[in-house]
C-alpha cells in the first residue's frame, strides 16, 4: 500500500546520492505495511525492487552503475528498517 510512495521519495535521493528524509519516511511506511500483511522479507525485497525498476527515478538515472548504487541503498535501508522495528506503530 505504501510501496508506491518510494518512487517519490526517490526523486531526491537519486540526486543526494544518500537516503533522503522522504525515503526514510516512506521505507520506514512501507516496513509498516508489511509486518502488518505479514509479509515475509523476501516478498517484502522483491516488491520494493519492483517499485525500484519502476521507478522514473532510478530508470532515467544515466548510468547502470548509478542505478545499481541507488538500488542498493534503498534494499539495504528497507532491510535494516524491516528487522529494526524503525517506524513500527
Amino acid at each position: 500500500e505504501h510501496i508506491e510512495h518510494v518512487s517519490d521519495a526517490l526523486a531526491a535521493t537519486a540526486t543526494r546520492g544518500s537516503m533522503s528524509p522522504s525515503a526514510h519516511a516512506a521505507v520506514g511506511r512501507m516496513c509498516d505495511s508489511a509486518r502488518r500483511n505479514g509479509w515475509t522479507p523476501e516478498q517484502f525485497i522483491v516488491a520494493v525492487k519492483t517499485a525500484c525498476y519502476t521507478s522514473p527515478a532510478i530508470r532515467d538515472l544515466g548510468t547502470s552503475s548509478e542505478r545499481d548504487a541507488l538500488l542498493s541503498l534503498v534494499v539495504s535501508e528497507c532491510i535494516k528498517q524491516y528487522f529494526s522495528g524503525v517506524g513500527q506503530g
